[in-house]
């Protein structure tokens, strides 16, 4: 069941927040895409009945990387799992070069 909960306990803006069960989550998928030049990593849950959730999404890979292996760990297993309503990039620090 997918709950959404508010974080309002923070000086940080007010945000919405999603929760669902580990054992509701049944895969996990990457999608690859570029934004400009970028490569991209968007995780989204595959949850009960088919449906798919937009989890998040990265531009540094060892930020990806870090988060799929937690879910892998929390997938199946009761723990709630939360994440922002709606999913942005992660703020990766990245550098153009001419």
């Amino acid at each position: 069941m997918m709950q959404t909960i508010t974080d309002n306990q923070s000086n940080a803006p007010f945000s919405v927040m999603k929760q669902i069960h580990g054992a509701e989550v049944k895969d996990l998928v990457t999608k690859f895409f570029y934004r400009g030049n970028q490569l991209c990593f968007q995780i989204i849950l595959q949850v009960d009945g088919g449906e798919r959730i937009p989890y998040k999404e990265f531009s540094d890979y060892a930020e990806y990387k870090k988060a799929f292996s937690e879910l892998q760990q929390q997938k199946g297993n009761p723990t709630m799992i939360k994440f922002p309503e709606k999913s942005v990039a992660s703020t990766g620090s990245t550098s153009n070069v001419a």
